[in-house]
């Protein structure tokens, strides 16, 4: 059996090889509680840029959509006033008709004369 120095000794030993294994321990969960936050930090920022890249394509969306609205417009404008000018064309061409044909006449009627 061991003296009671040697076993104090021993006990003594054990405790602060406990103590070095404690302090490692805390040492590490420090560590990993110190990385933890970064990395908490971290996620936190890109989650705020992530925010912010949504709400700038958002704004470019409604941009885009306000563009292509206005695009639409135009073409709407566009293709009424093509049809306007279709229908003057159809018209005056009645009209250059209807001149030609009285022009006919008159000349017909001038030679009746002549």
């Amino acid at each position: 059996m061991l003296s009671g120095y040697a076993a104090t000794k021993g006990y003594a030993n054990h405790m602060a090889d406990e103590v070095k294994a404690a302090n490692t321990d805390a040492r590490h969960a420090r560590r990993a509680e110190k990385e933890a936050r970064a990395a908490k930090e971290a996620a936190e920022e890109a989650r705020k840029v992530a925010e912010d890249r949504a709400k700038v394509a958002e704004e470019r969306t409604r941009e885009a959509k306000g563009r292509q609205q206005f695009a639409e417009e135009l073409v709407q404008k566009a293709d009424q006033a093509v049809e306007e000018a279709e229908i003057s064309k159809a018209e005056l061409e009645e009209a250059l008709r209807k001149a030609e044909q009285e022009l006919a006449s008159a000349r017909a009627e001038h030679e009746k004369y002549v």
